[in-house]
């Protein structure tokens, strides 16, 4: 197994264009992973902030040279990190743990941690991708935020991030090198299993219309199926056209 060089910084713009940069550079051969203690331009899901107490959470991105950026890839990878998280989440018996698609971590119906996988051209190499990764640690006001919650008030005690984020980073090397190995069917079967809403009724807003439904599946290619009261099946492949309501 291929050991992260890792790099701590006090704060810095965001942890993902730092590795977007050093990877446009041609600066980066090896898994590199960056975890900073404060982010002025930490980023979430389409372009919302993602707002950290600093010294309390971890933010932090990484890079693996051998994750490539096609669309079917995209989500492969978005997968694989869901279900690493969650497997650090498990042995620390978070209960409730489930995925809100595509890319939040939840206990219950409380969001824990959130990735944002963005790609980068690397010299003449075809686009590479950089994973970002934000878990609420220690934090306990989230008076701004009412549906954040960290692992902290979750467990009733606060936690080592240190040590956290080394368990971290040994379950995405894990899931990197398996990537290739493990077949799609399992990947999606395990991600369903965790899957926030599935076949379960729920309230979605689409395009401002409040909306009943269930969550059928998620397609390989990272689409989500909704089945309607009326019992029409619809595809989504963005998140931001379709609102899953707690």
């Amino acid at each position: 197994m291929r050991a992260f060089t890792i790099h701590k910084l006090d704060a810095t713009t965001s942890t993902n264009e730092v590795l977007k940069k050093a990877v446009t550079e041609n600066k980066l051969q090896k898994p590199t992973a960056i975890w900073a203690e404060y982010q002025t331009q930490g980023k979430g899901q389409h372009a919302q902030r993602w707002e950290s107490q600093t010294g309390k959470n971890l933010t932090f991105s990484v890079f693996w040279p051998d994750l490539t950026s096609d669309p079917l890839d995209a989500f492969q990878i978005n997968r694989a990190v869901c279900l690493a998280l969650i497997d650090v989440f498990q042995k620390l018996e978070i209960p409730q743990i489930a995925i809100k698609w595509p890319n939040d971590i939840l206990s219950a119906n409380s969001k824990l941690a959130g990735i944002l996988i963005e790609n980068s051209l690397q010299g003449q190499r075809s686009n590479l991708s950089i994973v970002g990764i934000g878990i609420n640690v220690n934090q306990t006001d989230f008076s701004h935020l009412p549906q954040a919650s960290s692992l902290a008030l979750t467990l009733g005690k606060p936690l080592d991030r240190e040590q956290l984020f080394m368990d971290s980073l040994t379950a995405l090397e894990k899931a990197f090198i398996s990537l290739d190995s493990v077949s799609v069917d399992l990947q999606n079967k395990a991600y369903e299993k965790y899957l926030f809403g599935h076949n379960e009724w729920h309230s979605f807003v689409l395009e401002g219309e409040d909306r009943r439904g269930k969550i059928r599946s998620v397609t390989t290619k990272g689409a989500l199926q909704i089945e309607w009261e009326s019992g029409e099946l619809q595809d989504f492949k963005d998140s931001k056209a379709l609102a899953l309501l707690y």
